[in-house]
């Protein structure tokens, strides 16, 4: 099982994947990519991730997450800078990559 975090937009506490943000004091930030993605402006890669979510969830999402980093080719993982890669390629379940 995945680690328990809080989501800073929500306030849930759960295993489910989150978006990672630094803050400019060091600190780090979680958000579900739903509520990262709900943010005005709404974080990009987040809006990304969640268009393609549909109705996954917890496990099956962060199973997701990882089938699509799966399929990125090399090319595609280096394409960006990684402050603007999308999520998937920066982070797995909080994780960086």
């Amino acid at each position: 099982m995945a680690e328990q975090r809080n989501c800073v937009g929500c306030g849930q506490v759960d295993d489910h994947p989150r978006d990672v943000v630094a803050l400019a004091d060091g600190s780090t930030a979680y958000y579900h990519h739903d509520c990262h993605a709900r943010l005005d402006p709404p974080c990009e890669s987040c809006a990304w991730l969640v268009q393609h979510k549909g109705d996954l969830v917890g496990h099956e999402w962060r199973t997701q997450i990882g089938n699509v980093h799966n399929a990125l080719t090399p090319e595609q993982l280096a394409a960006a800078h990684p402050s603007e890669k999308p999520v998937v390629e920066q982070f797995l379940n909080g994780q960086g990559v």
